[in-house]
């Protein structure tokens, strides 16, 4: 009886390290597709890792890299919140990297404050990052148009006049985020980040801020332009704390 259980448990651990292989290959066999621009079957192959080891985060961020690709921007949020969620502390660079295509995918949308917040939230966890202040200051910019322009409007409604054209939105910087994510092995239980150390689960990330004043937009732009400890200082004000918040909800 005894040998029959260790035997069930050798079997069941070989099919758990087994599983998670595979949903590996799975990923990695999606990033061969999205590398061909073949965005459809990469995110069969993803879906199929998902299903293979629903831990494994890997195939949600890589998921809403080709969904972003495909303009399918509300589904490539979803996959990107979804891995803010399940990242630990020790997958900051993942969290970096998914909180900056975040800014990008709300970017698309228009969606300035959301955009702005996911800037604030990646350049918390690296100041340094060149292309997150870059599209967190076109992003400031186009808040301050939208602002002008509504202000403007308004103005005119009450005058009696006409509108004037909008102006086109500033375009993002697309950057370093895309990079695919290489697919884990092990069993299922506690994934792997691309260093190899295993990823505790995390709380769910706190929603936005809530609008920024055009004094706090200001703000933002003048220490952009100044050194990252500086900028460090600002984002540290805007959220309220000395330390970044912790990676939660692309």
């Amino acid at each position: 009886m005894r040998v029959l259980t260790i035997i069930f448990v050798l079997f069941m651990g070989a099919l758990l390290i087994a599983c998670g292989n595979s949903a590996a290959t799975y990923n990695n066999q999606g990033n061969e597709a999205y590398q061909t621009e073949q965005y459809g079957e990469a995110l069969e192959k993803y879906n199929e890792a998902k299903q293979e080891d629903p831990g494994l985060i890997e195939p949600y961020y890589n998921s809403g890299n080709a969904l972003h690709h495909q303009g399918e921007m509300e589904t490539a949020a979803l996959q990107l919140q979804e891995v803010l969620r399940a990242t630990g502390e020790d997958q900051k660079e993942l969290a970096q990297n998914s909180f900056y295509n975040l800014g990008n995918t709300y970017f698309k949308q228009q969606d300035w404050m959301e955009a702005i917040d996911a800037y604030q939230r990646a350049l918390l966890l690296n100041p340094n990052d060149g292309d997150a202040k870059h599209n967190l200051e076109l992003a400031l910019q186009n808040l301050q148009q939208q602002q002008q322009q509504q202000q403007q409007q308004q103005q005119n409604q009450g005058q009696g006049g006409g509108q004037q054209p909008d102006q086109p939105p500033q375009e993002p910087q697309q950057g370093q985020g895309e990079e695919e994510q290489e697919g884990g092995g092990g069993s299922g239980d506690q994934e792997q980040d691309q260093s190899g150390q295993n990823n505790q689960p995390d709380q769910p990330q706190e929603e936005g801020q809530g609008e920024l004043s055009p004094e706090e937009a200001k703000q933002l732009l003048d220490a952009l332009g100044q050194d990252s400890q500086t900028l460090q200082e600002r984002l540290q004000q805007q959220f309220g704390g000395s330390s970044p918040p912790p990676a939660q909800d692309w």
